[in-house]
């Protein structure tokens, strides 16, 4: 067992180096696809997109960006990532193999931008000072309520990956309750944008405020990995105009 699974194990979530090709290919892709859902305009870049956003109603922001669904990359550039996954990560994690998921057959059905079987990586959109971003959670609540992921083989383990984007910072970046991947936590449900969303309570993050530790430190090159019971969340975007990031669960065996 090596240093960093160790330390993964024990904290629920350790920084990842990411290679400086990969995020480019994954800035790309994504300004692509928001290019392609919004066609009446050409974003030349992110700034030109925040500039955007910042005009537009919260039923038309909601009505783009407000469901996974529409988030999801393309087959080409999460072939690159999951290529990727599966040449670094399984070490990592001390398994023999790790890819991404592939996309569920209603998530084919109703995006006509991806194919069929194709793995699966989305994207966030997160506005200054508004409401876009989630509930403290486990990721594994999902599951439990039937939104299973599988892969090209069988796994017996999920992990998930987080990437800073465009526009995060030690304000806006994602937190982990140190090790609470280890503990029995009292989960609830909320309605959100039209979908049950799992939740857990403010007064759980107030008394493990202490504990509460934000992994990434270096915005351009860094993400991190963590446990599928890793208890997380964002703040309130209040440092920049709109906050991007990708994120892709690794399941493994």
């Amino acid at each position: 067992m090596n240093k960093y699974y160790t330390k993964l194990s024990l904290d629920g979530y350790n920084v990842v180096k990411i290679p400086r090709y990969l995020i480019n290919s994954i800035k790309k892709e994504i300004l692509n696809d928001i290019n392609q859902k919004i066609s009446s305009k050409k974003f030349k870049s992110y700034n030109d997109f925040t500039k955007f956003i910042k005009k537009i109603p919260d039923e038309k922001f909601i009505k783009i960006f407000g469901n996974n669904l529409n988030r999801i990359l393309n087959a080409k550039i999460t072939k690159e990532i999951n290529l990727w996954v599966e040449k670094n990560i399984p070490s990592k994690i001390n398994s023999k193999k790790a890819a991404l998921n592939l996309i569920s057959k209603n998530e084919f059905q109703n995006n006509k931008l991806l194919k069929k079987n194709q793995f699966s990586a989305f994207y966030r959109v997160v506005r200054k000072n508004k409401n876009d971003v989630g509930h403290p959670h486990r990721d594994s609540s999902f599951w439990k309520m039937g939104e299973t992921r599988d892969t090209y083989f069988k796994h017996n383990i999920v992990w998930k990956l987080w990437i800073p984007v465009f526009g995060v910072s030690n304000q806006n970046t994602l937190n982990m309750v140190h090790a609470s991947h280890t503990e029995k936590i009292k989960i609830s449900y909320v309605m959100k944008n039209g979908k049950k969303k799992p939740k857990i309570s403010k007064n759980y993050i107030t008394k493990n405020i202490k504990r509460i530790k934000k992994p990434i430190k270096d915005y351009v090159s860094e993400g991190v990995l963590f446990h599928k019971d890793m208890v997380h969340f964002a703040n309130v975007n209040k440092s920049s105009d709109c906050r991007i990031s990708v994120e892709f669960n690794i399941l493994a065996k």
